[in-house]
């Protein structure tokens, strides 16, 4: 099965997610993804250490990486397809204690879950306006994420 018929198959068919991507975890380049859904680079403002705001150049691939390896938000926040989200909790082991690192985070109305496998990093979307839940997102990008994880990937 290719990357995007994970992303196609396992996500966005369940009618639980509404974008979804697989991204490398050595450098967040997409492997699949649900149409426009990729890390963006944008200027947008961003909160300094003195309380002032400064146009900054936003990676979010760059975002992505800085994740991975701190389980925590940038400075730039956590942004995904050109959207800020707040992240809500962090299981560096797993929600299930299984050794997929995950990041829930939510926006009103939206949010999502992150998974990092291996190899790869699992980003599904919910969308309240169609019905969609933050539990189902979360179960459809952590059982893929699981799946992929235990196959090694």
């Amino acid at each position: 099965m290719s990357w995007q018929e994970y992303v196609d198959t396992q996500l966005l068919a369940t009618g639980s997610i509404n974008q979804a991507c697989i991204l490398g975890i050595t450098d967040a380049q997409v492997w699949g993804s649900s149409p426009a859904f990729l890390p963006r680079i944008y200027k947008a403002p961003v909160m300094q250490d003195d309380g002032t705001e400064k146009e900054t150049v936003i990676n979010e691939a760059s975002i992505m990486m800085h994740i991975v390896e701190k389980l925590k938000k940038p400075k730039e926040g956590l942004r995904i397809n050109g959207v800020k989200y707040m992240p809500l909790r962090t299981y560096p082991k797993g929600s299930a204690e299984d050794g997929v690192p995950t990041i829930y985070f939510k926006k009103p109305k939206t949010g999502g879950c992150i998974c990092m496998t291996n190899q790869c990093i699992v980003i599904g979307t919910f969308d309240e306006k169609k019905d969609q839940t933050a539990a189902a997102c979360n179960f459809a990008v952590e059982a893929l994420a699981r799946y992929l994880h235990t196959s090694g990937y």
